[in-house]
């Protein structure tokens, strides 16, 4: 049921941005950079376990689509969810594989490999793909508006 709601949820966002699409096909190369480094600024901070710096990266009705967890919507709910995060980063690292858009909307697919602890448990290592969902504001600045991650392998 979930993956079903996502998959509409995906399809309808795609589909409203290809909609009202200019002329020019894809994104500028400033908007593909701006894109580039909000994802880096974003994993910087996740990098520091700096978990309620995060929320200013989201738009006010954003929504965290995340494996094995509830769905969080809107701002405030993703601010509540990051105050009560356990999680340590060891270390992490995130790699970009497509920024793709038109207009005033983008995705970003990438994938992610760290070290994680959940308060005193041992470290583990997990392999992740993730996508955003992107929004251009009105002063120009991306912020994430969906965000879906998905596990690919979690070990001890």
């Amino acid at each position: 049921m979930r993956t079903t709601h996502l998959a509409v949820i995906v399809a309808a966002v795609l589909a409203s941005a290809c909609a009202g699409a200019p002329e020019q096909a894809g994104l500028p190369a400033e908007d593909v950079e701006a894109i580039r480094q909000l994802q880096s600024q974003f994993t910087a901070v996740a990098r520091r376990s700096a978990w309620t710096e995060l929320p200013p990266f989201f738009t006010d009705d954003a929504a965290l689509i995340h494996a094995h967890e509830p769905v969080v919507l809107g701002i405030q709910a993703i601010r509540e969810h990051y105050q009560a995060l356990q999680l340590l980063v060891v270390e992490v690292a995130a790699a970009p594989t497509l920024i793709e858009g038109t207009g005033r909307w983008a995705y970003l697919r990438g994938s992610t490999d760290g070290i994680f602890r959940v308060g005193s448990s041992e470290p583990a290592r997990e392999r992740g793909a993730f996508i955003w969902i992107l929004r251009k504001q009105d002063n120009g600045a991306w912020k994430v508006a969906e965000s879906l991650s998905v596990p690919l392998d979690a070990t001890p």
